[in-house]
């Protein structure tokens, strides 16, 4: 038994795993890839970041203040209200503004993008230009955050 720290009685297995976990995860948070996708998927389970920081605003700050907000990461939360036929994009609202969220660059495939119209999401992305200048979200990863359309809880009963 490894025994180094008073009260502490751990394998050499486990310790040596820890230290090979935490070498690994310290040496590679230079790298901006490993760090994004640790994020993406931390995010997609938990809604909450890891590692980097990324700007919660409303849609509207994101058209008022696009000059400033063009190429940072940022975190948008609303209403899914429309979705492209081909799965590259939807249309989420909250109660300032409408926001297009690109999908071409986002790493996973997400599965009928249109049973979601309704549903409450929160998308992680960065923030671009679309045509005729009009901001977009490019996402990298997307949390839906209420199961439940708006208004059909009412309905049920």
């Amino acid at each position: 038994m490894f025994t180094n720290f008073p009260g502490c009685v751990m394998s050499k297995k486990v310790v040596l795993s820890l230290g090979l976990l935490l070498i690994s995860l310290t040496g590679c948070v230079g790298d901006e890839s490993l760090v994004n996708t640790l994020d993406r998927a931390f995010f997609s389970r938990t809604g909450r970041f890891l590692f980097s920081s990324y700007s919660s605003v409303t849609m509207k700050e994101i058209h008022l203040g696009l000059e400033e907000l063009r190429g940072k990461k940022v975190s948008i939360e609303g209403r899914v209200i429309e979705a492209g036929k081909h799965q590259t994009f939807f249309i989420m609202e909250d109660d300032s503004a409408r926001m297009l969220v690109v999908l071409t660059r986002y790493p996973n495939v997400l599965p009928d993008l249109g049973s979601r119209n309704g549903k409450i999401v929160r998308v992680l992305g960065i923030v671009g230009n679309g045509k005729k200048g009009l901001p977009i979200v490019m996402a990298s990863a997307i949390r839906t955050v209420s199961d439940e359309v708006p208004g059909q809880a009412a309905s049920k009963g």
